[in-house]
C-alpha cells in the first residue's frame, strides 16, 4: 500500500472560510482605505511646530554719571556699561581722549535707555553689555561709528547683528571723520642758521714804532769850472 502511494503528488487542502467571513474582511480593508481625515470630520488639524522664539529684549532706564572710555560708561543704578558692537581707542592710542570727550558730551547727566543683551548680559569683567539709547532715542553705539570715534567689534553670542553697522564705519572712513582723519606727514627738521658772532675778530694792531724813513746819502755839490778863454 505504501509503495502504491509513492510518486503521487501531495494533496493541498484549502480550508474555505465561511462566506460571511470573507465579506467581513473585505469590508474592513475597504473601510480602512476610505477613512476620512480629521479635518473632514470637523476636528482641528495639528499645527506645525512653532519655531523657537528669539530671546526678549531686556530694557531698563538709568542715568549716566561718568564716561571711562569712549565705549564704557557708568550708570547710577547698574554700574559699568559696555557698549555692544563697538570698540573705541584705549589709553595711549590715537583718538583716545577725543572719543571720551564725544561720549561725555552726549551722555553724562542724561537719562539713558539700556537694551541689555539677553543672551549674554555681562562680559568677562561683569560689566553690563547693552545698546544705549539717548533721550532723543538715538543709538549711542552707532553714533560713535558715524562720528568715526570707534570701530565695529562683533560680540558673540549677542542679540544684535552688528554686521549691519559696518556701513556706518565705512561712511566715516570715506568722509575722514574722527579716527579716520589723515595725519600730516612729518617734515624734515631744518637746522637753524648758525648765529653770527657778536664780537668780530680784533683787527691786527699796527706797530707802534714806524720804520725809520730811509735817509738820503749826502752828495757833494758839483762845481762847474768854466775853462779860461
Amino acid at each position: 500500500m505504501a509503495n502504491s502511494l509513492e510518486g503521487m503528488p501531495a494533496r493541498t487542502e484549502v480550508i474555505a472560510l465561511p462566506r460571511n467571513a470573507k465579506q467581513l474582511t473585505a469590508a474592513i480593508i475597504l473601510s480602512a482605505c476610505t477613512l476620512p481625515l480629521p479635518s473632514a470630520l470637523g476636528e482641528p488639524a495639528r499645527a506645525p511646530a512653532a519655531p523657537a522664539k528669539a530671546p526678549e529684549r531686556l530694557l531698563t532706564f538709568d542715568t549716566c554719571t561718568r564716561v571711562i572710555e569712549g565705549d564704557l560708561i557708568e550708570g547710577e543704578k547698574v554700574g559699568l556699561i559696555r557698549l555692544i558692537g563697538v570698540i573705541a581707542p584705549t589709553k595711549g592710542e590715537p583718538g583716545y581722549q577725543e572719543a571720551i570727550d564725544y561720549t561725555r558730551k552726549l551722555a553724562v547727566g542724561q537719562q539713558i535707555k539700556l537694551e541689555i543683551c539677553p543672551e549674554r548680559p555681562n562680559d568677562y569683567r561683569n560689566r553690563l553689555r547693552a545698546v544705549v539709547y539717548l533721550p532723543d532715542n538715538t543709538n549711542l553705539n552707532t553714533k560713535l561709528l558715524r562720528a568715526g570715534m570707534a570701530r565695529v567689534l562683533e560680540h558673540a553670542p549677542c542679540h544684535v547683528d552688528v554686521a549691519a553697522w559696518r556701513s556706518y564705519m565705512t561712511d566715516a572712513q570715506e568722509a575722514q571723520r574722527g579716527l579716520w582723519k589723515p595725519t600730516a606727514a612729518p617734515t624734515a627738521a631744518v637746522a637753524p642758521a648758525k648765529p653770527k658772532s657778536s664780537t668780530s675778530a680784533p683787527a691786527k694792531p699796527k706797530s707802534s714804532t714806524a720804520a725809520p724813513a730811509k735817509q738820503k746819502s749826502p752828495t757833494s755839490a758839483r762845481v762847474r769850472i768854466r775853462p779860461k778863454q
